[in-house]
Order: C-alpha cells, then sequence, then structure tokens
C-alpha cells in the first residue's frame, strides 16, 4: 500500500491527473486507478471514475463540484466535502498534483 500523506488543498488549486497512473474502468462503471512506478492500486467508484477524467486537464475544486453537479444523478448536498476528500486521496497517495493558480 503506497503511503498516504495529509494534504491540504489550498484556495484555487488546480488539479491534474500524475502522469503515468492509469485508469482501468469496469464493467459495473467502477474503476481501478494503477501507478506503474510503486505497482500501487486505488479502487474508486462510477462519480471518482468521473471525476478522474476530468483531471486530465487542470481543474479547481469549484470547477470539479460543478462538473459532478452538471453530469450526475442524485448529487447530495454535500458533494464539494466529497470532492475534496476524493482528491486529498489522490494527492495524498501521489496519483494526482496540485498547483497554485
Amino acid at each position: 500500500m503506497a503511503d498516504e500523506k495529509k494534504i491540504t488543498i489550498k484556495n484555487d488549486s488546480l488539479i491534474l491527473a500524475k502522469p503515468g497512473i492509469t485508469l482501468q474502468e469496469e464493467a459495473d462503471n467502477w474503476g481501478i486507478l494503477h501507478n506503474p512506478d510503486t505497482d500501487f492500486s486505488f479502487g474508486i467508484n462510477p462519480v471518482s471514475v468521473f471525476i478522474w477524467k476530468q483531471l486530465k486537464s487542470k481543474h479547481t475544486i469549484k470547477q470539479l463540484v460543478n462538473k459532478v453537479r452538471e453530469n450526475c444523478a442524485n448529487v447530495p448536498d454535500e458533494v464539494e466535502a466529497d470532492v475534496i476528500f476524493f482528491v486529498e486521496k489522490l494527492l495524498g497517495k501521489g496519483l494526482a498534483t496540485q498547483e497554485t493558480a
């Protein structure tokens, strides 16, 4: 298991998928992210798969939240906290990067 660092997302940071990380999509819309450099894999749910695909280009948390609201059904009120939690996990596991805008 990859060491996870506690990461805090800075206001207006741009989040981007780390190059080389692959997504294997499953038939049930779940997915597995894999880092071939460390041989670490991380299972993600369908909404997380959607968010991951957005990270092919740089996005702020606010932009990601808006995309989830526009494209996903039954989005809960706490979606921003959920997106932040997922992105912090990605950053902590070295699967994504953040840049100051």
